[in-house]
């Protein structure tokens, strides 16, 4: 039903709703993101040029490759370091760690790389900056949650005296995003200005240099905005579930076929495989692991809401014009019906007997239809190079604090449950660094 809803009716079910916390409130300024852009001619403009720019030719350049290898290697650079003075088989609590931020250093980094062209340093020099971004992204994601708000329900609560009751933080998370956004954008110019190699060749500075593109400066804000926001949760939370799976007695054997896999494709050599896996997804059990973590997890289990701009007839149901539709995301992912044991984590539903990847199955998790996240391939491509690095370094093992094992339920121990993604309580994994005839060379490249 899902998939012929949204398939069938991509026109129909092709805007979004105007919320006023979201859209009138934390959007003042800045503008909303592509993805949230009412349907129009404003939304296609957008959407074209961002899918432009994230298309397979755009995410194979110098510029795209630079960023991805930098900035995994940046953010596992760190844990490596702390996993070699604490000793490589000490295990107490206190050498545990959470994989998250250093997930959230990583997609941050590469989106601003890819879009500004600046490279930011989220662990020292720009940590503030990081810290702020990462806490006001996942403050303002709320807010776009249908049940969170009750004055984008109540009008009257979005009224003086209220308003200030119920739009004041909005309101405090507005003006923090407007400060990076502007120095982001500002710290841009300047070096566009000075001809500088990294500004002129990002998505910012191709956009602005090409007569062809006819947009505005509020679209080209909007699709910086998209740019900054749009992965930072969604693809961190999804590859820390991934971690946390494969920290479970099932996840072993699975670290064990992948590490294998990615050794065998590049004929042995660990330092090859960690090279190419930056700028190359070839390994099919490592993109069948993330399609099964998507698949399993899906970080927006009710997904963004649609708002219909005709009517629609659906199997004998008629949906109104102007009708807010929601998709049943983790439902449709769980559906008995194209999956075969549904609860169970299992990467290989996804490959056929040739341990190739099965193209006639997909998941809902990026949407479907014309509102399909436009930034698909690049989050496939960050969950790739980050998970592949990471089992090349280490060993993925359970917590020494129990308590901080992930329970595998995507709904126990969720934080918000009223917020637009699964936010899981701190969960912690033990690294391992692996060992090796080539593990000093690999070690010296990733600490260099």
């Amino acid at each position: 039903m899902v998939r012929e809803l949204y398939a069938n009716h991509s026109v129909g079910l092709s805007s979004r709703p105007l919320l006023h916390t979201f859209h009138t409130v934390v959007s003042a300024v800045q503008g909303v993101t592509v993805g949230s852009t009412p349907a129009g001619a404003s939304f296609r403009r957008k959407k074209k040029c961002l899918s432009m720019q994230l298309s397979n030719v755009a995410l194979h350049q110098s510029l795209v490759n630079e960023a991805v290898d930098h900035h995994s290697r940046m953010a596992l650079k760190h844990l490596l370091k702390f996993r070699l003075q604490v000793g490589c088989d000490c295990r107490t609590p206190l050498n545990d760690v959470s994989m998250l931020l250093p997930a959230q250093h990583f997609v941050l980094g590469v989106a601003i790389d890819i879009t500004y062209g600046m490279t930011m340093d989220c662990e020292k020099a720009d940590s503030e900056l990081a810290a702020s971004i990462i806490a006001t992204e996942n403050q303002i994601i709320r807010t776009r949650a249908l049940f969170a708000n009750y004055q984008d329900y109540l009008p009257f609560l979005s009224r003086w005296p209220l308003s200030w009751i119920f739009s004041s933080k909005p309101q405090f998370w507005r003006d923090r995003r407007d400060a990076y956004m502007r120095r982001l954008y500002n710290d841009f110019e300047h070096r566009l200005l000075m001809n500088d190699p990294q500004a002129v060749r990002s998505m910012l500075g191709r956009i602005l240099s090409n007569p062809k593109v006819s947009i505005s400066a509020s679209e080209i804000q909007s699709i910086c905005l998209t740019m900054v926001s749009a992965g930072l949760d969604n693809s961190a939370l999804t590859f820390d579930h991934l971690i946390g799976q494969l920290s479970h007695q099932h996840g072993y054997a699975m670290q064990e076929k992948l590490y294998s896999s990615l050794i065998n494709l590049y004929d042995g050599d660990m330092v090859v495989a960690w090279h190419q896996v930056a700028i190359s997804t070839d390994c099919n059990y490592a993109l069948a692991l993330i399609s099964e973590a998507m698949r399993y997890f899906t970080v927006l289990p009710l997904g963004l809401p649609r708002l219909t701009t005709k009517k629609i007839i659906c199997n004998g149901v008629t949906i109104p014009e102007n009708t807010v539709v929601v998709m049943n995301a983790f439902a449709a992912n769980h559906d008995p019906a194209q999956f075969h044991n549904p609860n169970e984590f299992n990467p290989d539903r996804w490959l056929n007997e040739d341990e190739i990847i099965n193209t006639k199955m997909s998941h809902l998790t990026f949407g479907l239809g014309s509102r399909k996240c436009s930034g698909d391939r690049l989050a496939i491509r960050d969950l790739y190079t980050m998970l592949c690095r990471t089992i090349l370094l280490f060993e993925v093992r359970r917590p020494a604090d129990g308590k901080y094992h992930m329970k595998l339920n995507p709904f126990e121990g969720n934080l918000c449950p009223t917020a637009t993604s699964f936010e899981p309580t701190e969960f912690r994994v033990w690294l391992r660094p692996r060992e090796g005839p080539q593990v000093p060379e690999l070690h010296a490249i990733v600490l260099r």
